[in-house]
């Protein structure tokens, strides 16, 4: 038997009437799921997956007209050749949309018991080649052929081991260039340090130029009038933005004919492990909070397995 839904009150959300002959149309439930209290990261990202599933479902129907095999089928329709991470997060979210609409009874509560049976996660498989050998790096990090801002943001996301929008989101105030560390808000929101090496070190004064406030990482050209940015996100000195993130992503993909900014990353964190560096250090490092977590990016490099195996030649006289 599915589970019953506890009966919630009415308030502002369950007082909506109804849109359509099947009770709250697809579009209002959408805008009333994503009112509630989350992260607006987390509503943009829900916003753009639930809109694709909508336009998959049969035009003008209600909730109360779909079935959890209508949904299944939309979810599909918009998501099956996406990455499974991708498909799993679409999943998530229509998911947590049809929880929502059961709990006020804009649809039968057997809608998302039997949807959840329906739509199964699929598998993420890890490519453990991910990382980048420190030569390719190096090459990158000093071909004059890139832009300075693109070698800093690089060596930086390297030597860090951050999450890109960690190091994007940075301001001059956020950095001390005596102590070779960043202030930055790390996923989840908590306020956290960045530590950096000598490559950085030796760019970043470059880059910045004598500016002493701003973003770090500036667009090329200043925004047009009818998109100007939020004023935090804005250099007043130079006119010029905050580079975002798809920007950086598209340049660094175009560089390196097909990686990906977190690759840096992915490599960092790799290089350490085929190092030695304990568990615990990893973790401090890439600013995991379980292990499990930073084990999908620590994978011991091919060089290191193959230099493993050398020693295992007892034959091997070169």
């Amino acid at each position: 038997m599915p589970p019953t839904t506890p009966h919630r009150p009415l308030g502002p959300v369950g007082d909506l009437e109804p849109d359509s002959g099947g009770g709250i149309s697809w579009a209002t439930a959408v805008a009333a799921f994503l009112c509630r209290p989350t992260a607006p990261t987390t509503k943009r990202t829900y916003a753009i997956l639930l809109g694709r599933i909508g336009a998959q479902l049969p035009e003008g129907a209600g909730l109360g007209d779909l079935s959890a095999y209508d949904y299944q089928a939309a979810l599909v329709g918009a998501y099956d050749n996406a990455a499974p991470a991708t498909f799993n997060l679409a999943t998530g979210a229509l998911r947590g949309l049809l929880n929502h609409a059961a709990d006020w009874e804009w649809c039968p509560d057997t809608v998302p018991y039997r949807f959840a049976r329906l739509a199964r996660p699929r598998k993420i498989t890890h490519d453990h080649n991910r990382a980048l050998t420190r030569e390719v790096i190096e090459r990158l990090c000093t071909n004059p052929r890139h832009g300075l801002r693109e070698r800093t943001l690089w060596r930086m996301l390297y030597e860090t081991a951050a999450r890109a929008n960690e190091v994007l989101r940075l301001d001059v105030g956020d950095l001390d260039l005596s102590n070779r560390t960043a202030h930055t808000i790390r996923k989840g929101g908590d306020r956290d340090t960045l530590h950096y090496a000598t490559g950085t070190a030796r760019l970043l004064p470059r880059l910045l130029a004598g500016r002493t406030g701003g973003p770090v990482f500036l667009s090329s050209r200043p925004p047009r009038t009818t998109a100007l940015p939020a004023v935090i996100d804005l250099d007043t000195a130079t006119g010029h933005a905050r580079l975002s993130y798809r920007q950086a992503a598209a340049l660094f993909t175009d560089a390196t004919n097909g990686a990906t900014l977190h690759q840096l990353r992915h490599s960092a964190l790799t290089h350490l492990a085929n190092t030695g560096t304990s568990g615990p250090l990893l973790m401090a490092k890439s600013r995991h909070a379980a292990l499990t977590s930073l084990q999908q990016y620590v994978h011991p490099s091919q060089t290191a397995i193959a230099q493993l195996t050398t020693g295992l030649d007892h034959n091997d006289r070169t």
